[in-house]
């Protein structure tokens, strides 16, 4: 019994003692992972939001599924024959609603909170997560409608956000851009912009693009009766003035690093193919060779094909459309626009992919045509008092599975487009799943067919 007791008692000073000398004789960061750091330089942070945002806005779960609708694509196989039929479950959004909110949304909210925390403040990097933020919620607010904002980056401190009103979001993208102007007009702080894999850091292009942007979004409420034309022409001529100051994302061109719609058009063949009402209007339009393709969509059949953001000549169709309804005329915007685009896809676009094209797919260089050509059929194609429906028809080839696209139509009813099945085309995305399941505050029991506030 003495001997057992002993035992106690060494053993509890040996656990005692263990326990007080743990740390010295056992790494507390023994199971710190080095490939997970807890911080991000911004520099890092930039690159990766500037990478996420290409690959989930220019990938299958947004672009290519209002480009069914809009029918620059058709959906043959599996859920994309269902999507061609307007049947978009709330499943099937899981992913791009938590890439978005998960993923560079949350990293863009990052960014503004170490830039703002610098001293003294970083203030061209809180004009870069402003100007990308204003452009997130605006592409999500233009699919969803109400959604997270306000409360939407709180973590655990608050994990069912509410949905801000999207009249409250398209005030808050017009905010954002208008104090992104400012900051970048003060000096750079303590840090000055890197690790931009668009701009290179210059201020003057993130500046034009704020500028492209808020027309962008304030043309989005066309039918509420509220948009200053004047101000949206004012901030195109403030905004992007050539092809070279284009905000697009251009992926890489090995295998493994190659941009989304390269991957799903290899990876999942035969699920989806070019629209044959598309390709029909493309028949006589110089670009045919560039955006149609037998099996999916020439500009977007490369791996490194690039994900066009915001374009010159987006924002000159914008400037066409405001001069129109502000009862001028649009017509030397909307031609300058008919040249960018042309310039863009067969100068800029579409030729640097094909330095590294894929041979298999069985391209015809000789329908590429010369710059004489390409020259006289933009003079044959200029207009002449162009209406809205002329300019949204020149913008919808423009900005091919783009999903303003979407926006267009849904505010203007251009181009004229035939449903697929029943009556009308479909005018929103549902929530995703997960969302309706895990937040209470999830708008419930809204369908495809439920217009959104903006485009009513």
């Amino acid at each position: 019994m003495i001997k057992k007791n002993i035992y106690k008692i060494i053993l509890a000073f040996a656990l005692v003692f263990s326990l007080s000398a743990c740390e010295q004789w056992i790494d507390p960061e023994i199971n710190d992972d080095p490939d997970r750091p807890l911080d991000v330089d911004m520099s890092l942070l930039l690159s990766g939001i500037q990478l996420d945002m290409a690959y989930t806005l220019g990938g299958i779960d947004i672009s290519a599924n209002t480009s069914i609708w809009m029918q620059y694509v058709k959906g043959t196989d599996r859920q994309f024959s269902a999507i061609d039929v307007y049947n978009l479950r709330t499943g099937d959004l899981n992913n791009a609603w938590e890439s978005m909110y998960a993923g560079f949304m949350k990293d863009i909210y990052i960014m503004r909170t170490k830039a703002e925390a610098t001293a003294p403040v970083s203030n061209h990097y809180v004009g870069v997560s402003k100007v990308l933020m204003a452009y997130s919620i605006g592409t999500a607010t233009s699919l969803w409608g109400d959604i997270p904002y306000t409360e939407a980056f709180l973590e655990d401190k608050n994990l069912t956000p509410k949905f801000d009103s999207q009249e409250d979001i398209y005030s808050a993208i017009n905010t954002l851009l208008t104090e992104a102007i400012a900051d970048f007009g003060k000096d750079a702080g303590l840090f000055n912009i890197s690790g931009d894999l668009v701009y290179g850091g210059k201020v003057d292009n993130w500046i034009k693009l704020a500028h492209t942007l808020r027309a962008r979004y304030a043309m989005h409420l066309t039918k509420k009766g509220t948009v200053n034309y004047t101000n949206v022409i004012a901030d195109i001529d403030a905004g992007i003035s050539s092809n070279d100051e284009n905000y697009t994302f251009m992926f890489d061109a090995t295998e493994a690093a190659a941009g989304p719609l390269y991957q799903f058009r290899t990876q999942r063949v035969g699920y989806a193919n070019i629209n044959t009402n598309f390709e029909t209007m493309m028949t006589t339009d110089i670009r045919d060779s560039v955006l149609v393709d037998i099996v999916f969509g020439g500009f977007y059949s490369y791996r490194n094909s690039k994900i066009n953001h915001v374009t010159y000549s987006e924002a000159q169709f914008i400037k066409s459309e405001a001069q129109v309804r502000n009862s001028g005329n649009g017509d030397a915007a909307y031609n300058e626009a008919l040249k960018a685009s042309v310039e863009y896809y067969f100068n800029l676009g579409y030729l640097g992919v094909l330095t590294n094209k894929n041979d298999e797919l069985g391209y015809d260089l000789s329908k590429m045509p010369s710059a004489a050509q390409q020259t006289a059929w933009i003079t044959a194609n200029s207009k002449t008092n162009a209406t809205v429906q002329e300019i949204i028809e020149g913008k919808y080839i423009h900005m091919f599975m783009h999903t303003e696209a979407f926006v267009d139509y849904r505010r203007t009813g251009f181009p004229v487009l035939t449903p697929t099945t029943g009556s009308q085309l479909p005018a929103r995305f549902p929530y995703a799943g997960d969302e309706i399941n895990y937040n209470s505050n999830c708008p419930k029991g809204v369908t495809v067919f439920d217009k959104l506030w903006a485009f009513q």
